[in-house]
């Protein structure tokens, strides 16, 4: 699996590039979930909406896979590897549901912020859970952060 990311990413271009899409449709989520309201309202199911974008990203995975077929050794591939993906994604479909339910109380920036602080706590788990230790530098920007969703209201 690690050959394939390496050859994913060999073309600073490319990287550079997914990093950039990444970043557009991470930060214009919330938005978009406010302009999609309809005299104030949210007119859709949030499990809707989620199941959709998941359809959409599988299909995404999907095509590049296929593309890289030829690349990719399938009997490199455990279950048990792509099982450990499972409680990943659950926690992302449960926090994709919560996103639309947040918007449907807060303005984008809030929500925006709120996100943000998400940082902080897969630091502090990443601390308790791995047991692995974070800089200072590390701590005094999750510090930072922090402060800043405190005071964005």
């Amino acid at each position: 699996m690690a050959k394939f990311m390496k050859s994913a990413f060999q073309n600073p271009l490319s990287f550079y590039g997914i990093l950039l899409i990444e970043v557009l449709a991470y930060s214009s989520y919330g938005v978009f979930i406010n302009l999609s309201r309809v005299n104030g309202i949210i007119m859709y199911k949030s499990s809707s909406l989620v199941l959709l974008l998941e359809i959409i990203k599988f299909t995404i995975s999907f095509m590049i896979l296929w593309s890289e077929k030829n690349k990719l050794n399938y009997k490199q591939i455990k279950f048990r590897s792509v099982i450990s993906f499972s409680l990943p994604a659950l926690c992302y479909g449960i926090n994709n549901n919560l996103a639309v339910y947040m918007q449907d109380h807060m303005d984008p920036s809030t929500f925006q912020v709120l996100c943000n602080l998400k940082i902080v706590s897969t630091a502090v788990l990443y601390r308790l859970i791995m047991n692995r230790k974070l800089k200072f530098v590390q701590w005094l920007s999750l510090t930072l952060l922090t402060l800043a969703g405190m005071l964005n209201r």
